[in-house]
C-alpha cells in the first residue's frame, strides 16, 4: 500500500461551534454532545451551555451575512 496523503483521524469526529445567546459562551461540542431536530423542513443542531444550561441551535448550513 503506497499513501498518497496522511489522513488527519480528528477530521471524522464532527464538532460544531454553538454561541450562547444569553451569557455569550462560545464552544465546541462533539458528537455526543449535541442533538439534532427538524423545524420547518430546516435541520437544527442544538446543544445545552455549559455556562447557563439554555440551549443553543444552529442550523445544518448556516447563513452568514
Amino acid at each position: 500500500m503506497i499513501i498518497i496523503r496522511q489522513g488527519d483521524p480528528d477530521a471524522a469526529k464532527e464538532y460544531k461551534r454553538f454561541e450562547c445567546k444569553r451569557c455569550r459562551c462560545v464552544w465546541i461540542a462533539e458528537k455526543g454532545e449535541y442533538k439534532s431536530g427538524m423545524q420547518y423542513n430546516e435541520l437544527y443542531y442544538h446543544s445545552s451551555c455549559p455556562t447557563c444550561g439554555k440551549e443553543a441551535y444552529i442550523p445544518e448550513y448556516p447563513t452568514f451575512t
